[in-house]
């Protein structure tokens, strides 16, 4: 019997190890099932979520698992933390339908983040699924910036080139394919604009952001598109602020001239 108590404490510390890891490295292929699984309840658990309405999914982003976060994820961290939209502002930067959105928390903190969609050629219910679409985004990211949660949202993976998903039991596992980048010319003017938006948002580290930075910057110079690099820099700027407060060290020096 007291073999046994200490092949199980020796898994436990094992799993706890492997835990620890993931929690450092964010990569959830490290797990197996098992552990995954306890991820996943303690994630849940910390943030005050209901692990069986399954408010994350996986996220296989070249070869790295992780997760991001569904629509119920937000619409459960807004009433757990008493997160209340206090303001939703939208504007056009030439094919780019901006939406501003304003937050409050119960004990005075404020936030606010941008959502960005392209809506070149759109009409109709296609063009009003589009405003709805950067709602969601907007409302979803000041959610997570307010309650700490640096994860990828629903509507972010929907963009993702290449994804697709596989139903994996109980929950769905969504792949991406490994696509190499398209090159600045090769794109529109607003899909770039609207990818620059996205990809501050949720940049991961000090090199991600110095690369979007110069790229973004370089890309608004020549195409004259100082409105929507005042957009950029300050979604950069924001998520500089995040990663600082997760301890990453992030200098932007350059400006646009």
């Amino acid at each position: 019997m007291s073999a046994l108590v200490n092949v199980n404490e020796q898994e436990r510390q094992i799993t706890l190890g492997k835990i620890e890891k993931v929690l450092v490295t964010g990569r959830l292929e490290d797990l197996n099932a098992e552990e995954r699984l306890t991820y996943y309840n303690q994630l849940c658990e910390t943030l005050g979520l209901n692990p069986l309405t399954q408010p994350f999914e996986y996220l296989n982003l070249k070869g790295k698992l992780t997760l991001y976060a569904k629509k119920n994820c937000a619409e459960q961290l807004r009433r757990n933390h008493q997160i209340s939209i206090t303001n939703v502002e939208t504007k056009i930067i030439g094919d780019i339908y901006i939406v501003t959105c304003y937050a409050k928390s119960a004990d005075g903190r404020q936030d606010v983040s941008t959502g960005a969609v392209n809506i070149k050629g759109l009409t109709g219910e296609n063009l009003a699924n589009a405003y709805l679409k950067a709602e969601t985004k907007a409302k979803a990211r000041v959610t997570y910036s307010m309650g700490g949660l640096g994860l990828l949202d629903e509507s972010e993976v929907q963009d993702i080139p290449g994804a697709r998903i596989a139903n994996e039991n109980p929950s769905y596992t969504v792949e991406v394919v490994k696509e190499e980048p398209k090159q600045i010319h090769n794109s529109k003017k607003a899909d770039k604009i609207a990818s620059y938006l996205d990809a501050a948002a949720f940049a991961e580290s000090f090199d991600d952001l110095r690369a979007l930075w110069d790229e973004a910057l370089l890309y608004c110079k020549d195409h004259k598109e100082q409105e929507a690099w005042k957009e950029i820099k300050d979604t950069i700027i924001k998520r500089k602020g995040f990663l600082e407060s997760q301890d990453v060290e992030v200098e932007l020096e350059e400006e646009y001239a």
